[in-house]
Protein backbone atom coordinates (compact mmCIF):
# COMPACT_ATOMS: atom_id res chain seq x y z
CA UNK A 1 0.00 0.00 0.00
CA UNK A 2 2.96 2.50 0.52
CA UNK A 3 4.28 1.67 -2.57
CA UNK A 4 1.11 2.79 -4.46
CA UNK A 5 0.85 5.40 -2.52
CA UNK A 6 4.24 6.67 -2.94
CA UNK A 7 4.22 5.91 -6.38
CA UNK A 8 1.36 7.77 -6.98
CA UNK A 9 2.75 10.88 -5.82
CA UNK A 10 6.37 10.51 -7.12
CA UNK A 11 4.78 10.32 -10.48
CA UNK A 12 2.80 13.42 -10.09
CA UNK A 13 5.71 15.40 -9.24
CA UNK A 14 7.68 14.37 -11.69
CA UNK A 15 5.01 15.49 -14.17
CA UNK A 16 4.89 18.52 -12.51
CA UNK A 17 8.71 19.12 -12.46
CA UNK A 18 8.74 17.92 -16.25
CA UNK A 19 5.82 20.48 -17.27
CA UNK A 20 6.20 23.77 -15.19
CA UNK A 21 9.33 25.13 -17.04
CA UNK A 22 6.99 24.95 -20.40
CA UNK A 23 4.20 26.32 -18.57
CA UNK A 24 6.50 29.22 -16.94
CA UNK A 25 7.81 29.91 -20.25
CA UNK A 26 4.15 30.05 -22.14
CA UNK A 27 3.59 32.85 -19.59
CA UNK A 28 6.76 34.84 -20.53
CA UNK A 29 8.23 33.63 -23.66
CA UNK A 30 10.95 36.56 -24.68
CA UNK A 31 12.87 35.67 -21.24
CA UNK A 32 13.79 32.62 -19.06
CA UNK A 33 14.22 35.45 -16.22
CA UNK A 34 10.11 33.58 -14.73
CA UNK A 35 11.91 30.24 -14.41
CA UNK A 36 14.70 31.99 -12.76
CA UNK A 37 12.87 32.97 -10.55
CA UNK A 38 10.45 30.65 -9.60
CA UNK A 39 13.30 28.10 -8.99
CA UNK A 40 15.67 30.35 -7.20
CA UNK A 41 12.56 31.07 -5.08
CA UNK A 42 11.52 27.25 -4.65
CA UNK A 43 15.27 26.58 -3.51
CA UNK A 44 15.68 29.75 -1.03
CA UNK A 45 12.29 28.16 0.47
CA UNK A 46 14.08 24.83 0.58
CA UNK A 47 17.36 25.92 2.00
CA UNK A 48 15.66 28.72 4.87
CA UNK A 49 12.46 26.52 5.68
CA UNK A 50 13.48 23.24 5.55
CA UNK A 51 14.75 22.71 9.12
CA UNK A 52 11.04 24.26 10.36
CA UNK A 53 9.23 22.32 8.19
CA UNK A 54 11.07 19.19 9.95
CA UNK A 55 10.88 20.59 13.32
CA UNK A 56 6.37 20.76 12.73
CA UNK A 57 7.05 16.88 11.84
CA UNK A 58 8.28 16.25 14.92
CA UNK A 59 5.73 17.76 16.69
CA UNK A 60 2.78 16.55 14.84
CA UNK A 61 0.96 13.30 14.72
CA UNK A 62 1.82 11.03 11.54
CA UNK A 63 -2.04 10.99 10.57
CA UNK A 64 -2.39 14.39 10.85
CA UNK A 65 1.10 15.66 9.22
CA UNK A 66 0.72 13.39 6.44
CA UNK A 67 -2.97 14.46 5.64
CA UNK A 68 -1.65 18.19 5.65
CA UNK A 69 1.17 17.90 3.45
CA UNK A 70 -0.53 15.87 0.93
CA UNK A 71 -3.45 18.38 0.76
CA UNK A 72 -0.84 21.42 0.56
CA UNK A 73 1.33 19.88 -1.73
CA UNK A 74 -1.66 18.70 -4.61
CA UNK A 75 -3.92 21.44 -3.90
CA UNK A 76 -0.66 23.96 -4.65
CA UNK A 77 -0.22 22.19 -7.99
CA UNK A 78 -3.76 22.44 -9.04
CA UNK A 79 -4.54 25.91 -8.46
CA UNK A 80 -1.17 26.43 -10.48
CA UNK A 81 -2.37 24.35 -13.16
CA UNK A 82 -5.83 25.82 -12.85
CA UNK A 83 -4.56 29.28 -13.23
CA UNK A 84 -1.86 28.83 -16.06
CA UNK A 85 -4.82 27.03 -17.76
CA UNK A 86 -7.29 29.56 -17.62
CA UNK A 87 -4.32 32.59 -18.56
CA UNK A 88 -3.50 30.12 -21.18
CA UNK A 89 -7.17 29.93 -22.64
CA UNK A 90 -8.67 33.25 -21.73
CA UNK A 91 -5.65 35.50 -20.68
CA UNK A 92 -3.96 38.20 -22.75
CA UNK A 93 0.18 38.04 -22.51
CA UNK A 94 0.14 41.85 -22.78
CA UNK A 95 -2.61 42.67 -19.84
CA UNK A 96 -1.02 43.86 -16.83
CA UNK A 97 -2.63 41.17 -14.59
CA UNK A 98 -0.22 38.93 -15.85
CA UNK A 99 2.58 39.98 -13.35
CA UNK A 100 -0.39 38.36 -10.71
CA UNK A 101 -0.16 35.42 -12.40
CA UNK A 102 3.65 34.81 -12.61
CA UNK A 103 3.51 35.92 -8.75
CA UNK A 104 1.23 33.86 -8.03
CA UNK A 105 2.30 31.00 -9.86
CA UNK A 106 6.22 31.25 -8.31
CA UNK A 107 4.46 31.48 -4.62
CA UNK A 108 2.17 28.36 -4.64
CA UNK A 109 5.72 26.21 -6.21
CA UNK A 110 7.10 27.38 -3.01
CA UNK A 111 4.54 26.21 -0.88
CA UNK A 112 4.01 23.32 -2.91
CA UNK A 113 7.56 22.08 -2.61
CA UNK A 114 7.91 22.42 0.95
CA UNK A 115 4.90 20.30 1.54
CA UNK A 116 6.37 18.02 -0.89
CA UNK A 117 9.84 17.99 1.25
CA UNK A 118 7.32 17.53 4.00
CA UNK A 119 5.64 14.19 3.00
CA UNK A 120 8.96 12.92 1.74
CA UNK A 121 10.26 13.58 4.99
CA UNK A 122 7.12 11.92 6.71
CA UNK A 123 7.41 8.47 4.43
CA UNK A 124 10.63 7.94 3.71
CA UNK A 125 12.58 9.17 7.08
CA UNK A 126 10.06 8.21 9.53
CA UNK A 127 6.84 5.82 8.69
CA UNK A 128 8.75 3.20 6.88
CA UNK A 129 11.30 3.17 9.81
CA UNK A 130 8.23 2.47 11.87
CA UNK A 131 6.87 -0.15 9.69
CA UNK A 132 9.87 -1.55 9.08
CA UNK A 133 10.10 -2.43 13.06
CA UNK A 134 13.86 -2.14 13.68
CA UNK A 135 14.54 -5.53 11.10
CA UNK A 136 17.53 -3.82 9.74
CA UNK A 137 17.42 -5.81 6.57
CA UNK A 138 13.37 -5.17 5.99
CA UNK A 139 14.20 -1.45 6.18
CA UNK A 140 17.08 -2.29 2.92
CA UNK A 141 14.44 -3.35 1.08
CA UNK A 142 11.82 -1.51 1.89
CA UNK A 143 14.25 1.77 0.68
CA UNK A 144 15.39 -0.02 -2.34
CA UNK A 145 12.04 -0.43 -3.31
CA UNK A 146 11.24 2.92 -2.63
CA UNK A 147 13.87 4.33 -4.22
CA UNK A 148 13.27 2.07 -7.39
CA UNK A 149 9.84 3.82 -7.32
CA UNK A 150 11.34 7.26 -8.09
CA UNK A 151 13.92 5.83 -10.64
CA UNK A 152 11.07 4.75 -13.01
CA UNK A 153 8.86 6.98 -12.43
CA UNK A 154 11.68 9.79 -13.63
CA UNK A 155 11.94 8.06 -16.59
CA UNK A 156 8.78 7.29 -17.44
CA UNK A 157 6.69 10.00 -16.03
CA UNK A 158 7.99 12.81 -18.28
CA UNK A 159 7.85 10.28 -21.33
CA UNK A 160 3.81 10.22 -21.01
CA UNK A 161 3.79 13.86 -19.66
CA UNK A 162 5.61 14.74 -23.25
CA UNK A 163 3.28 12.27 -25.17
CA UNK A 164 -0.10 14.06 -23.84
CA UNK A 165 1.04 17.50 -24.82
CA UNK A 166 2.72 16.54 -27.60
CA UNK A 167 -0.91 15.20 -28.96
CA UNK A 168 -3.17 17.67 -26.68
CA UNK A 169 -0.66 20.61 -26.60
CA UNK A 170 0.21 22.65 -23.23
CA UNK A 171 -3.58 22.98 -22.53
CA UNK A 172 -4.31 19.12 -22.39
CA UNK A 173 -1.20 18.69 -20.54
CA UNK A 174 -2.54 20.80 -17.25
CA UNK A 175 -5.37 19.18 -17.63
CA UNK A 176 -4.35 16.07 -17.17
CA UNK A 177 -1.88 17.08 -14.35
CA UNK A 178 -4.94 19.04 -12.51
CA UNK A 179 -6.94 15.70 -12.67
CA UNK A 180 -3.64 13.44 -11.79
CA UNK A 181 -3.46 15.92 -8.64
CA UNK A 182 -7.12 15.71 -7.57
CA UNK A 183 -6.79 12.01 -7.86
CA UNK A 184 -3.83 11.63 -6.10
CA UNK A 185 -4.49 13.77 -3.12
CA UNK A 186 -7.53 11.22 -2.54
CA UNK A 187 -5.82 7.79 -3.64
CA UNK A 188 -2.61 8.82 -1.46
CA UNK A 189 -4.21 9.78 1.61
CA UNK A 190 -6.86 6.40 2.04
CA UNK A 191 -3.84 4.09 1.20
CA UNK A 192 -1.79 5.71 3.80
CA UNK A 193 -5.04 5.82 6.37
CA UNK A 194 -4.80 1.98 5.52
CA UNK A 195 -1.18 2.05 6.33
CA UNK A 196 -1.63 3.90 9.34
CA UNK A 197 -4.52 1.57 10.57
CA UNK A 198 -2.76 -1.27 9.77
CA UNK A 199 0.63 -0.27 11.71
CA UNK A 200 -0.30 0.18 14.90
CA UNK A 201 2.95 1.69 16.41
CA UNK A 202 2.49 4.58 13.96
CA UNK A 203 -0.42 6.17 16.30
CA UNK A 204 1.90 6.55 18.68
CA UNK A 205 5.09 9.18 18.45
CA UNK A 206 7.71 8.49 21.19
CA UNK A 207 8.41 11.03 23.92
CA UNK A 208 12.05 12.30 24.21
CA UNK A 209 12.40 10.26 27.12
CA UNK A 210 11.33 6.87 25.69
CA UNK A 211 14.19 8.07 22.57
CA UNK A 212 16.44 7.80 25.24
CA UNK A 213 15.69 4.47 26.54
CA UNK A 214 15.92 2.89 23.19
CA UNK A 215 19.68 4.99 22.84
CA UNK A 216 20.65 3.28 26.29
CA UNK A 217 19.15 -0.46 25.42
CA UNK A 218 21.32 0.17 21.70
CA UNK A 219 24.52 1.38 23.53
CA UNK A 220 24.07 -1.54 26.55
CA UNK A 221 27.69 -2.74 27.65
CA UNK A 222 28.95 -0.70 24.34
CA UNK A 223 32.25 1.21 24.49
CA UNK A 224 32.41 3.94 26.67
CA UNK A 225 32.04 6.48 23.86
CA UNK A 226 29.12 4.93 22.84
CA UNK A 227 27.91 5.62 26.56
CA UNK A 228 29.22 9.47 26.08
CA UNK A 229 27.05 10.03 23.10
CA UNK A 230 24.15 9.17 25.64
CA UNK A 231 25.25 11.35 28.32
CA UNK A 232 24.92 13.82 25.54
CA UNK A 233 21.55 13.13 24.79
CA UNK A 234 20.06 13.46 27.89
CA UNK A 235 21.85 17.15 28.92
CA UNK A 236 20.02 17.65 25.63
CA UNK A 237 16.77 16.59 27.02
CA UNK A 238 17.79 18.73 29.84
CA UNK A 239 18.19 22.40 28.14
CA UNK A 240 15.02 21.16 26.52
CA UNK A 241 13.15 20.81 29.21
CA UNK A 242 14.27 24.42 30.63
CA UNK A 243 13.22 25.88 27.16
CA UNK A 244 9.67 24.68 27.95
CA UNK A 245 8.62 28.23 28.98
CA UNK A 246 9.21 30.85 26.02
CA UNK A 247 10.17 34.34 26.81
CA UNK A 248 8.41 36.84 24.64
CA UNK A 249 11.19 37.42 22.05
CA UNK A 250 10.70 33.35 21.18
CA UNK A 251 7.44 33.94 20.76
CA UNK A 252 7.96 36.11 18.05
CA UNK A 253 11.50 34.63 16.65
CA UNK A 254 10.99 31.50 17.20
CA UNK A 255 11.51 30.26 13.61
CA UNK A 256 14.75 31.70 13.47
CA UNK A 257 15.61 30.18 16.81
CA UNK A 258 13.77 26.69 15.47
CA UNK A 259 16.30 27.02 12.72
CA UNK A 260 19.48 27.83 15.18
CA UNK A 261 18.45 24.97 17.37
CA UNK A 262 18.01 23.02 14.15
CA UNK A 263 21.48 23.25 12.92
CA UNK A 264 22.89 23.05 16.12
CA UNK A 265 20.80 19.66 17.15
CA UNK A 266 21.90 18.40 13.38
CA UNK A 267 25.96 19.01 14.17
CA UNK A 268 25.12 16.62 17.23
CA UNK A 269 24.05 14.17 15.66
CA UNK A 270 26.98 10.97 14.95
CA UNK A 271 26.11 10.76 11.73
CA UNK A 272 26.63 14.57 11.10
CA UNK A 273 30.34 13.99 9.50
CA UNK A 274 28.14 11.53 7.01
CA UNK A 275 25.37 13.58 6.22
CA UNK A 276 27.88 16.55 5.26
CA UNK A 277 29.62 14.32 2.75
CA UNK A 278 26.40 13.33 1.03
CA UNK A 279 25.37 17.31 1.18
CA UNK A 280 28.83 17.65 -1.34
CA UNK A 281 27.19 15.54 -3.92
CA UNK A 282 25.06 18.15 -4.82
CA UNK A 283 27.92 20.16 -5.56
CA UNK A 284 28.60 19.13 -8.77
CA UNK A 285 27.51 18.84 -12.37
CA UNK A 286 28.53 15.74 -13.03
CA UNK A 287 24.71 14.48 -13.36
CA UNK A 288 22.12 14.64 -15.84
CA UNK A 289 20.69 18.10 -15.02
CA UNK A 290 20.48 21.18 -17.15
CA UNK A 291 23.82 22.77 -17.37
CA UNK A 292 25.47 19.28 -18.40
CA UNK A 293 22.03 18.57 -20.65
CA UNK A 294 22.91 21.98 -22.10
CA UNK A 295 26.64 21.27 -22.56
CA UNK A 296 26.13 18.05 -24.40
CA UNK A 297 23.53 19.91 -27.28
CA UNK A 298 25.86 21.89 -27.79
CA UNK A 299 28.41 19.18 -28.32
CA UNK A 300 26.06 18.20 -31.19
CA UNK A 301 24.23 15.79 -29.57
CA UNK A 302 20.88 14.98 -30.37
CA UNK A 303 17.70 14.99 -28.09
CA UNK A 304 17.31 11.26 -29.28
CA UNK A 305 20.82 10.49 -28.14
CA UNK A 306 20.42 12.26 -24.83
CA UNK A 307 17.36 10.72 -24.37
CA UNK A 308 18.91 7.35 -24.43
CA UNK A 309 21.91 8.57 -22.52
CA UNK A 310 19.04 9.03 -19.84
CA UNK A 311 17.67 6.05 -20.27
CA UNK A 312 20.44 4.39 -19.89
CA UNK A 313 21.28 6.18 -16.35
CA UNK A 314 17.99 5.32 -15.37
CA UNK A 315 18.55 1.41 -15.59
CA UNK A 316 22.54 1.55 -13.68
CA UNK A 317 20.51 3.80 -11.20
CA UNK A 318 17.82 0.89 -10.64
CA UNK A 319 20.62 -1.61 -10.21
CA UNK A 320 22.03 0.38 -7.92
CA UNK A 321 19.26 -0.55 -5.44
CA UNK A 322 19.36 -3.74 -6.29
CA UNK A 323 22.86 -4.95 -5.76
CA UNK A 324 22.56 -2.37 -1.95
CA UNK A 325 20.45 -4.86 -0.84
CA UNK A 326 23.14 -7.69 -1.20
CA UNK A 327 26.38 -5.57 -0.49
CA UNK A 328 24.31 -4.19 3.01
CA UNK A 329 23.12 -7.91 3.92
CA UNK A 330 26.99 -9.15 3.26
CA UNK A 331 28.96 -6.00 4.64
CA UNK A 332 27.17 -3.58 6.67
CA UNK A 333 25.66 -0.54 6.28
CA UNK A 334 28.61 1.49 6.39
CA UNK A 335 30.60 -0.80 4.29
CA UNK A 336 28.34 -0.93 1.36
CA UNK A 337 28.65 3.01 1.47
CA UNK A 338 31.87 3.23 1.04
CA UNK A 339 32.22 0.89 -1.54
CA UNK A 340 29.58 2.61 -3.45
CA UNK A 341 31.46 5.78 -2.64
CA UNK A 342 34.42 4.21 -4.39
CA UNK A 343 33.07 2.60 -6.70
CA UNK A 344 31.32 6.01 -7.62
CA UNK A 345 35.19 7.63 -6.97
CA UNK A 346 36.39 5.82 -10.06
CA UNK A 347 33.65 6.53 -12.55
CA UNK A 348 35.42 10.18 -12.05
CA UNK A 349 38.52 9.01 -14.02
CA UNK A 350 37.09 8.84 -17.47
CA UNK A 351 35.02 11.92 -17.01
CA UNK A 352 38.37 14.05 -15.51
CA UNK A 353 39.68 12.46 -18.88
CA UNK A 354 37.05 14.13 -21.33
CA UNK A 355 38.39 17.42 -20.60
CA UNK A 356 41.84 16.76 -21.95
CA UNK A 357 41.09 14.08 -24.70
CA UNK A 358 40.23 14.74 -28.83
CA UNK A 359 37.20 16.84 -29.07
CA UNK A 360 37.09 18.81 -25.90
CA UNK A 361 36.47 22.52 -25.91
CA UNK A 362 38.44 22.93 -22.95
CA UNK A 363 39.88 26.44 -23.33
CA UNK A 364 42.97 25.77 -22.10
CA UNK A 365 44.12 23.10 -24.84
CA UNK A 366 45.96 23.70 -28.03
CA UNK A 367 44.06 23.70 -31.53
CA UNK A 368 40.47 24.10 -30.19
CA UNK A 369 38.15 23.32 -32.93
CA UNK A 370 34.63 24.44 -31.22
CA UNK A 371 33.65 28.13 -30.70
CA UNK A 372 31.62 28.45 -27.53
CA UNK A 373 28.11 29.55 -28.86
CA UNK A 374 25.85 29.43 -25.48
CA UNK A 375 25.94 32.70 -24.87
CA UNK A 376 22.28 32.12 -22.93
CA UNK A 377 23.74 29.31 -20.83
CA UNK A 378 23.68 31.05 -17.50
CA UNK A 379 20.34 31.86 -17.82
CA UNK A 380 19.69 28.10 -19.09
CA UNK A 381 21.25 26.62 -16.13
CA UNK A 382 19.62 29.32 -13.56
CA UNK A 383 16.40 27.75 -15.12
CA UNK A 384 17.42 24.51 -13.83
CA UNK A 385 16.54 25.34 -10.07
CA UNK A 386 12.51 24.32 -10.87
CA UNK A 387 14.39 20.56 -10.63
CA UNK A 388 14.79 20.00 -6.92
CA UNK A 389 15.56 16.64 -6.68
CA UNK A 390 17.58 17.68 -5.49
CA UNK A 391 20.34 18.08 -7.81
CA UNK A 392 22.87 17.95 -10.67
CA UNK A 393 23.10 14.21 -9.47
CA UNK A 394 19.24 14.10 -8.81
CA UNK A 395 17.99 16.33 -11.07
CA UNK A 396 16.01 15.66 -14.75
CA UNK A 397 15.84 17.12 -18.22
CA UNK A 398 12.65 18.53 -19.69
CA UNK A 399 11.58 20.11 -22.70
CA UNK A 400 12.90 23.62 -22.32
CA UNK A 401 16.27 22.17 -22.29
CA UNK A 402 15.82 19.75 -25.43
CA UNK A 403 14.48 23.05 -27.15
CA UNK A 404 16.70 25.34 -26.73
CA UNK A 405 19.24 22.48 -27.36
CA UNK A 406 17.73 22.03 -31.02
CA UNK A 407 18.62 26.04 -31.68
CA UNK A 408 22.00 25.57 -30.30
CA UNK A 409 22.72 22.57 -32.40
CA UNK A 410 21.86 24.56 -35.26
CA UNK A 411 24.72 27.48 -34.38
CA UNK A 412 27.62 25.26 -33.25
CA UNK A 413 30.95 23.44 -35.43
CA UNK A 414 30.56 19.64 -34.70
CA UNK A 415 33.69 18.66 -32.48
CA UNK A 416 36.54 17.25 -34.49
CA UNK A 417 35.83 13.71 -32.26
CA UNK A 418 33.12 12.44 -29.91
CA UNK A 419 35.81 10.78 -27.53
CA UNK A 420 35.65 13.38 -24.98
CA UNK A 421 31.71 13.43 -24.71
CA UNK A 422 31.46 9.53 -24.97
CA UNK A 423 34.15 9.38 -22.16
CA UNK A 424 32.15 11.74 -20.06
CA UNK A 425 28.89 10.51 -20.58
CA UNK A 426 30.03 6.77 -19.87
CA UNK A 427 31.53 8.10 -16.69
CA UNK A 428 28.07 9.67 -15.76
CA UNK A 429 26.07 6.76 -16.72
CA UNK A 430 28.07 4.14 -14.72
CA UNK A 431 28.34 6.25 -11.76
CA UNK A 432 24.77 6.41 -11.03
CA UNK A 433 24.97 2.77 -9.75
CA UNK A 434 27.36 3.82 -6.93
CA UNK A 435 25.27 7.20 -6.30
CA UNK A 436 22.27 5.26 -5.55
CA UNK A 437 23.59 2.50 -3.91
CA UNK A 438 25.37 5.54 -1.48
CA UNK A 439 22.17 7.26 -1.57
CA UNK A 440 20.33 4.08 0.22
CA UNK A 441 23.21 3.65 2.76
CA UNK A 442 22.85 6.97 3.70
CA UNK A 443 18.76 7.30 4.32
CA UNK A 444 19.57 4.50 6.72
CA UNK A 445 22.07 5.46 8.24
CA UNK A 446 19.66 8.84 9.45
CA UNK A 447 16.95 6.47 9.50
CA UNK A 448 18.25 4.10 12.25
CA UNK A 449 20.48 6.11 14.30
CA UNK A 450 18.35 9.32 14.98
CA UNK A 451 16.02 9.37 17.56
CA UNK A 452 12.55 9.26 16.54
CA UNK A 453 11.57 12.65 18.16
CA UNK A 454 14.38 13.99 16.18
CA UNK A 455 14.02 12.49 12.96
CA UNK A 456 12.34 15.40 11.12
CA UNK A 457 14.03 18.21 11.74
CA UNK A 458 17.40 16.70 11.46
CA UNK A 459 15.92 15.40 7.99
CA UNK A 460 14.80 19.31 7.40
CA UNK A 461 18.41 20.09 7.86
CA UNK A 462 19.86 17.78 5.91
CA UNK A 463 17.89 18.75 3.09
CA UNK A 464 18.42 22.72 3.85
CA UNK A 465 22.49 21.80 3.64
CA UNK A 466 21.99 19.65 0.35
CA UNK A 467 19.91 22.51 -1.48
CA UNK A 468 22.92 24.68 -0.04
CA UNK A 469 25.34 23.11 -1.82
CA UNK A 470 23.21 22.80 -5.11
CA UNK A 471 23.02 26.45 -4.97
CA UNK A 472 26.80 26.94 -4.63
CA UNK A 473 27.34 24.70 -7.68
CA UNK A 474 24.64 27.08 -9.82
CA UNK A 475 27.24 30.48 -8.67
CA UNK A 476 30.06 28.61 -10.42
CA UNK A 477 28.15 27.83 -13.34
CA UNK A 478 27.61 31.46 -13.04
CA UNK A 479 31.32 32.11 -12.61
CA UNK A 480 32.46 29.76 -15.43
CA UNK A 481 29.03 29.51 -18.17
CA UNK A 482 31.13 28.98 -21.13
CA UNK A 483 31.34 25.75 -22.58
CA UNK A 484 34.89 26.22 -23.24
CA UNK A 485 35.26 26.47 -19.26
CA UNK A 486 33.04 23.32 -18.97
CA UNK A 487 36.32 21.59 -18.02
CA UNK A 488 36.99 23.50 -14.61
CA UNK A 489 33.68 22.84 -13.79
CA UNK A 490 34.36 18.67 -14.22
CA UNK A 491 37.38 19.01 -12.14
CA UNK A 492 35.90 20.97 -9.52
CA UNK A 493 32.88 18.38 -9.49
CA UNK A 494 35.43 15.61 -9.14
CA UNK A 495 37.23 17.01 -6.51
CA UNK A 496 33.27 17.77 -4.50
CA UNK A 497 32.76 14.47 -5.18
CA UNK A 498 36.31 12.84 -3.75
CA UNK A 499 35.49 15.28 -0.99
CA UNK A 500 32.00 13.70 0.16
CA UNK A 501 33.76 10.53 -0.03
CA UNK A 502 36.54 11.37 2.31
CA UNK A 503 34.49 12.55 4.65
CA UNK A 504 32.44 9.82 5.16
CA UNK A 505 35.53 7.42 5.03
CA UNK A 506 36.41 9.40 8.18
CA UNK A 507 33.04 8.80 9.33
CA UNK A 508 33.51 5.14 8.48
CA UNK A 509 36.86 4.63 9.83
CA UNK A 510 35.46 6.93 13.04
CA UNK A 511 32.01 5.06 13.56
CA UNK A 512 31.59 2.30 11.12
CA UNK A 513 32.73 -0.89 13.58
CA UNK A 514 30.23 0.46 15.95
CA UNK A 515 27.02 0.48 13.83
CA UNK A 516 28.05 -2.55 11.43
CA UNK A 517 29.27 -4.67 14.35
CA UNK A 518 26.52 -4.62 17.24
CA UNK A 519 23.73 -3.65 15.01
CA UNK A 520 22.16 -6.76 14.48
CA UNK A 521 22.34 -8.03 17.89
CA UNK A 522 21.14 -5.34 19.09
CA UNK A 523 18.46 -4.75 16.87
CA UNK A 524 17.18 -8.28 17.56
CA UNK A 525 16.99 -7.96 21.38
CA UNK A 526 14.82 -4.81 21.07
CA UNK A 527 12.73 -6.66 18.59
CA UNK A 528 11.81 -9.13 20.92
CA UNK A 529 10.59 -6.31 23.62
CA UNK A 530 6.86 -5.50 23.25
CA UNK A 531 7.27 -1.69 21.80
CA UNK A 532 6.69 1.42 23.76
CA UNK A 533 4.84 2.95 20.75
Amino acid sequence: LIYMGHFMSSWGDRMWYFAIPLFLTDLDPKSLFLTAAYGLTLSASVLLFAPLVGDWIDRTGRLTAVKVTLVIQNMSVIISALILLLNREFGDINSSYLIVVQIAAVILGAIGTLASTATQIILQKDWIVVIAAKKTDFLTNLNATMRRIDLFTKILSPIACGQIMALATLTGGAVFILCWNTASMFGEYILLRMVYKRTPDLAIKRREEEDEIEMEELGGGVEEEEQDEINENEKKMEKKQKKKKKSVFQKVFGFILVIKDGWKLYTDQVIALAGLGFSFLYLTVLGFGYVTTSYAYNQCFSELLVGIVLGAAGFTGILGTFVFPLLSARFGLVKSGLFSGIFQVLTLIPCVASVFVAGSPFFLLPNLTVEPTLSSLVTQNMSSYTTLQPASNFSETTLLSAVDGAVVLERVKPPVSFLSMWLLTAGLVAARAGLWSFDLAMTQLIQENVIESERGIVNGVQTSLNMLMDLLMYVAVLILPDPDQFGILIILSAVAVTTAYVLYAIFAIKSGKRFDQPKHTKVINIASVPSSE
